[in-house]
């Protein structure tokens, strides 16, 4: 049974929805007059409601838009603003019937005795018919298999950088934390990324505010692991930031080996052997990195993939009712912020 910390309903129509939002009172103050959607009103922030007309009620996990129901009774269930285990224990009475499931570190519905697999990035679609909610227009779902030795043919491309790293990693050993911020930072901004400053200023204003900014704080994350997350991280080899993985594919395949210089630092940051040292005057730690050659080019075979996906990998679609596996999948999903110095 879901633990459901906000006590939300379970709507089953459209009218029960929009009954629902027009009998609830927005919590007072709210300079956004936000309504909450469960019972336990102290959780507005979890679970709200909103109709941005009159035939549409949305149903709102984190303040992002979770279902969607609609005047003829049919519903559009988006991808959750936290995509993990919580979602079916929080958001499951959101849905009319049946639940989430969370199973193999992915969110599935369950509905009629099925299981629908929603995926990060695709909305699925239910209609009522005949009494039940059935799903209607499903996604096209693909799995992408890798072809033998396809990575391999591409790494001459930038055999040179190896060849170099051979020579100067020997001397660029326990390179401390501090000593690759500047490097990084250049890499970052190089990249497109938006400014450290200009996300922290985003982060700040939502604490002034009492708030806690989710997409500022995602997008801290994202930045400080460009161009993707390294070997020993959490979700290690995903969240590929294209313009980012551009830029370092550039650099390692450059004539010029001033760039190499770049490379190798982003690479230390990325996927480094770390050791935590403690200062013995201040108490803070403060990380030793050591690189390898067999780490890097394991880093460096990830990114071939990433930047030639289209010729390392195979798309196949598949049959209506399957789901791929989570081989491969990180390949083809392209990290983005949600802040852009350039819209403001």
């Amino acid at each position: 049974m879901p633990h459901d910390t906000a006590n939300v309903p379970r709507l089953t129509s459209f009218v029960k929805a929009r009954d629902w939002f027009t009998k609830t009172p927005p919590i007072r103050g709210n300079k956004d007059n936000v309504r909450p959607l469960g019972c336990n009103r102290r959780y507005w922030k979890m679970a709200s409601i909103s109709m941005p007309d009159d035939n549409t009620v949305h149903l709102e996990y984190y303040g992002q838009v979770l279902v969607e129901w609609r005047s003829d009774d049919s519903y559009t269930v988006f991808p959750p603003r936290w995509y993990n285990y919580a979602v079916a224990n929080n958001a499951s009475y959101y849905l009319p019937t049946g639940g989430f499931y969370w199973g193999a570190g992915r969110v599935f519905i369950k509905l009629n005795g099925k299981h629908y697999y929603l995926n990060q990035k695709d909305p699925l679609n239910f209609q009522l018919r005949d009494g039940k909610y059935i799903e209607v227009d499903p996604p096209a779902a693909y799995a992408y298999k890798a072809k033998r030795g396809a990575v391999k043919k591409l790494t001459p491309a930038y055999a040179p950088f190896i060849d170099w790293l051979h020579v100067v990693l020997p001397f660029n050993q326990d390179l401390k934390d501090k000593e690759l911020d500047l490097p990084y930072m250049q890499f970052a901004d190089m990249s497109g990324a938006p400014s450290e400053d200009y996300l922290e200023a985003h982060a700040k204003a939502g604490r002034l505010a009492g708030e806690y900014n989710y997409k500022a704080q995602e997008d801290l994350r994202l930045r400080g692991n460009l161009p993707f997350r390294g070997k020993g991280q959490h979700k290690q080899y995903t969240q590929f930031y294209g313009p980012a993985c551009k830029l370092l594919y550039d650099w390692i395949t450059s004539p010029v080996p001033e760039k190499w210089t770049g490379a190798m630092y982003v690479l230390v940051k990325q996927t480094a052997q770390v050791k935590w040292v403690r200062d013995a005057v201040t108490g803070s730690y403060d990380g030793k990195r050591k690189l390898s050659v067999e780490d890097a080019m394991e880093y460096l075979e990830q990114l071939t993939a990433y930047i030639h996906r289209d010729v390392v990998f195979t798309k196949v679609k598949l049959e209506q009712g399957e789901y791929p596996s989570k081989r491969n999948t990180a390949y083809f999903e392209d990290a983005t912020f949600n802040y852009s110095e350039q819209s403001t």
